[in-house]
């Protein structure tokens, strides 16, 4: 049964994590410290792990009562034929095809070639997203500036490296500290079993994500820490970054407007009406 809130309500956006079993690597962003004592809303922006095998009313309770408007699906074109987000679109969310990947097979398996080598560190890999997915990673910026565009949920198939990327200069943007971001990316390491675990049997994409080795599929906050450090170095800052690839100021000042609250205090009831 639909949630009598309206969508983008104040009192809307409690997350209950029992209402989504099969995503289990879902989490709300809200709370994470930005500069000048500000902190990202509550109920606004969620990341998670694939949301293809959500039931309908699992679909139902992200648009319904968390007031779920866009979903940034960062996958590979065929991961997201294999595996589509029926429910999600069901219930009337906006699904957002934005691969990372260039090829329409995943990263995972190139790196682990260059692994096998003893060439490899996963934050070269969070770097090739950076060199040739720019205009991607820009377009999901701009998609969460749109008026409308939130509450929004950013996923990929285990919720920890292209969403932790996103996730990761989105943070940064809007001005949240390194170590916040990287304690972030961390918490998805607990839930990587469980996220394997719920993946539909039948898809040749998630058998795949199931013979990953360990160092693949764990989430060390060094890893996105790196990564950062090196935005640092190749782009003067992530504001620097973002410039490189067409991200307007005016679409980080509307990202903050949306997505951040003044003062110290946190709340779990501090959204702000969608427009």
């Amino acid at each position: 049964m639909a949630s009598s809130e309206p969508v983008g309500s104040p009192r809307a956006g409690l997350l209950d994590p029992s209402r989504l079993p099969h995503a289990p690597n879902f989490r709300d962003l809200g709370g994470l410290p930005a500069e000048a004592g500000r902190q990202l809303r509550h109920g606004v922006l969620f990341r998670s792990g694939a949301l293809s095998t959500l039931t309908a009313a699992e679909a139902r309770y992200l648009r319904d009562e968390l007031g779920v408007r866009t979903v940034l699906d960062l996958r590979t074109a065929d991961e997201g034929a294999q595996s589509p987000s029926r429910e999600l679109a069901a219930a009337g969310a906006a699904v957002h095809p934005l691969p990372l990947d260039r090829e329409t097979t995943y990263a995972y398996e190139a790196w682990q070639g260059c692994a096998s080598a003893g060439e490899f560190d996963v934050t070269d890999g969070y770097l090739g997203y950076l060199r040739n997915s720019g205009d991607t990673l820009a377009h999901g910026l701009r998609a969460l500036s749109q008026p409308g565009a939130l509450p929004a949920v950013v996923h990929c198939t285990l919720g920890k490296d292209r969403t932790g990327v996103f996730t990761a200069l989105l943070l940064r943007c809007l001005g949240v500290d390194v170590d916040a971001v990287a304690r972030d990316y961390a918490r998805s390491q607990p839930a990587v079993p469980a996220v394997l675990a719920s993946l539909a049997p039948d898809s040749d994409h998630h058998a795949a994500f199931r013979r990953l080795p360990a160092w693949a599929t764990s989430a060390h906050p060094e890893t996105v820490a790196r990564l950062l450090a090196r935005v640092e170095e190749d782009y003067g800052g992530v504001l620097g970054w973002a410039a490189s690839v067409g991200v307007a100021d005016a679409t980080l000042q509307q990202l903050r407007g949306a997505l951040l609250r003044p003062g110290q205090a946190s709340t779990q009831d501090d959204r702000t009406p969608a427009e």
